[in-house]
């Protein structure tokens, strides 16, 4: 078994739900630490909790300069 802690944001993005997800994950002397990308592969189901902020305008916008889906809040 591995110890994870993690936070992350789900978004709509082209009109469907998005994940953003930042973890620590080890065991012993071994930890992957970061950001789980597109094209993974799932070995573990986790237990998650997610808690709604309502009120809050906020959405990943793809942003050229990057190349990544940033995020924006407020606009």
């Amino acid at each position: 078994a591995r110890e994870l802690l993690g936070v992350g944001t789900v978004f709509e993005h082209e009109g469907k739900p998005s994940l953003h997800f930042h973890a620590g994950i080890g065991r012993g002397d071994s930890a992957l630490v970061g950001c789980p990308r597109a094209g993974m592969s799932v070995f573990l189901v986790l237990e998650v909790i997610i808690t709604e902020l309502v009120g809050l305008e906020a959405r990943r916008v793809h942003d050229e300069g990057s190349g990544l889906n940033l995020l924006r809040v407020g606009e």
